[in-house]
């Protein structure tokens, strides 16, 4: 079954995502299934979709519609990643997985260490480096530069 293969044929674990399944549709949808004031019929109009395939993304992800739906304001409902706890799962999922390299792991654990701010941020929030750097060069009087 071609449908998943990565476009390089070669990965069965890396299925292609479905038009609903883009990122930025997929929350649109959601928000508007947890919303509810369309049909499935229209949204599958709006989408581009027929209307079993709403009614199939609507049963893959109740639990988000479910989210949204409990918490309308908040923008970042039904978006798992913006949950610390979900991202530290994430990252422990890398960690254990028996197929990761070294050097994903120590990845995921160095991102753990930062999620629970055990590393020093070297950036404050207006985006400047924390560290002062001074450069010498030998032999130029700045001075003589103005």
């Amino acid at each position: 079954m071609t449908d998943n293969l990565d476009e390089a044929g070669d990965n069965p674990r890396r299925r292609q995502r479905g038009k609903l399944e883009h990122p930025v549709t997929k929350l649109r949808l959601i928000r508007e299934l947890a919303d509810g004031s369309k049909t499935q019929t229209e949204l599958a109009m709006e989408f581009g979709c027929g209307q079993p395939a709403v009614s199939m993304f609507a049963a893959r992800h109740a639990a988000a519609i479910a989210d949204v739906r409990a918490n309308m304001d908040d923008e970042f409902a039904g978006i798992l990643y913006a949950s610390k706890a979900a991202r530290l799962a994430a990252y422990d999922e890398d960690v254990e997985d028996p197929d990761a390299s070294l050097q994903d792991r120590h990845r995921a654990l160095k991102s753990i260490a930062e999620e629970l701010g055990h590393l020093a941020n070297r950036v404050t929030m207006g985006g400047e480096v924390a560290a002062k750097v001074t450069f010498e060069v030998s032999g130029l009087d700045p001075g003589a530069l103005t």
